[in-house]
C-alpha cells in the first residue's frame, strides 16, 4: 500500500502544481505521502477472491493515515 499511494501522490504532484511530493531521507526512503491527501479523501477497501476483508478504511482530508509510507526509493 505505501507504493501504491506514493506513486498517487507522486502523479498528483506531477499534474498539479499544488501537491507537493513524497519526501524521502537521505537513503531514498520515503517518509511522508506528500500532501495530496490533506485535500482529497482516501478509501481503502481490499479483500480477498472468497470476499474475506482484509481492509477498509476511509481518511478524511487532512487526517492521519494509519499505513506507514516507509519503503525503499528504487
Amino acid at each position: 500500500l505505501s507504493m501504491v499511494l506514493n506513486g498517487v501522490a507522486m502523479n498528483a504532484a506531477e499534474q498539479d502544481y499544488r501537491f507537493k511530493t513524497p519526501s524521502t531521507d537521505s537513503e531514498g526512503t520515503y517518509i511522508d505521502f506528500g500532501n495530496v491527501f490533506e485535500t482529497y479523501e482516501l478509501k481503502i477497501h481490499a479483500e480477498l477472491e472468497n470476499k474475506t476483508v482484509l481492509r477498509d478504511n476511509t481518511f478524511r482530508p487532512g487526517s492521519k493515515i494509519s499505513i506507514d509510507p516507509r519503503y525503499i526509493k528504487e
